[in-house]
């Protein structure tokens, strides 16, 4: 830009945020991941790495070019909504951190999510048309906040109930 003088660089060989995959190996000790990962004969773009056995059939992932497409229809915080098209059953990767608070639904059903290359988010898809959504949602924080507005309430009620009294 001629004007401000700033200059936007675009990493070309970037991933994108959302990927299909039909190959994959698991690794469930996270110290072997980079191991693996930096060996010259693995190939990230082709293959994802799960952090645990899944409880899909895995003979359904043929390996082959995962054919498909993925739409983001929104994304705020805390919840992510997708349209995703398989041509074959595949893994959707996100590229996105990983949390065990983390809730999806595939079509409307619950649907589990694994760790993916150490750090983010993958779901089994079978072939055809879904509207994958995502939801954050903590326990702890839900009751922390319940008892911090408990706690707020009982102080504005006891300054409330000090002024009242007008003892102070």
């Amino acid at each position: 830009d001629d004007n401000t003088r700033r200059v936007l660089y675009r990493n070309t060989g970037a991933w994108p945020r959302f990927k299909l995959f039909t190959r994959f190996e698991i690794l469930e000790d996270d110290y072997k991941f980079i191991e693996r990962y930096n060996n010259q004969s693995f190939d990230p773009s082709s293959t994802l790495i799960l952090a645990e056995q899944p409880e899909f059939d895995r003979a359904v992932l043929d390996g082959s070019e995962p054919g498909g497409e993925v739409t983001l229809e929104s994304s705020s915080y805390g919840r992510l909504e997708l349209t995703v098209r398989c041509d074959q059953p595949s893994l959707l990767y996100l590229a996105e951190t990983y949390h065990p608070y983390w809730q999806a639904q595939v079509d409307g059903e619950a649907a589990k999510i694994y760790r993916a290359n150490l750090a983010m988010r993958a779901l089994f898809l079978e072939a055809g048309k879904h509207r994958v959504v995502m939801n954050y949602h903590s326990s702890p924080f839900v009751w922390g906040r319940r008892l911090s507005l408990a706690t707020l309430f009982f102080l504005a009620a006891a300054v409330g109930w000090t002024f009242y009294r007008k003892d102070w």
